[in-house]
């Protein structure tokens, strides 16, 4: 999974750069043609109970997901969403990632640098990731 405001980011850095030439990685509906990468891989914040269906937004009712799979449950119940036919696990040739963390350090160092292009939202993601990397053990 990947943290789709890094990508954001990213293109900013890219932008400011002097690289002019089209790039596909972000837009904010993260469609294929404009972000190939989030489309299949961006992560989001999922309602277990639906919002709409009155789900709280709170901790203990959110979870992260693929934005394919929150878009596919929709506004469904978890138990009905389980039913659906899976789909096949990607295997990775040399196992899964111990250390990936979706880009969101990235995401940390080049929010910093451009916070006055941050939506409310993505200030809020850079607050929280800010605590959760002060409160990571040391190597």
């Amino acid at each position: 999974m990947i943290f789709g405001p890094v990508m954001k980011v990213i293109e900013i850095e890219l932008r400011k750069s002097g690289h002019a030439a089209p790039l596909a990685y972000y837009h904010v509906h993260w469609t294929r043609a404009t972000a190939p990468l989030l489309d299949e891989l961006g992560v989001v914040l999922d309602h277990k109970e639906a919002f709409s269906s009155g789900g709280a937004s709170d901790d203990e009712n959110l979870v992260t997901s693929c934005a394919k799979c929150n878009g596919r449950k929709s506004s469904s119940q978890l138990t009905k969403w389980g039913e659906r036919k899976q789909r096949s696990p990607i295997k990775g040739k040399y196992g899964e990632p111990t250390n990936w963390d979706g880009l969101s350090t990235l995401f940390i160092l080049l929010a910093e640098r451009n916070l006055e292009s941050l939506t409310k939202a993505e200030m809020e993601w850079l607050k929280a990731l800010k605590r959760v990397e002060d409160q990571a053990p040391t190597k």
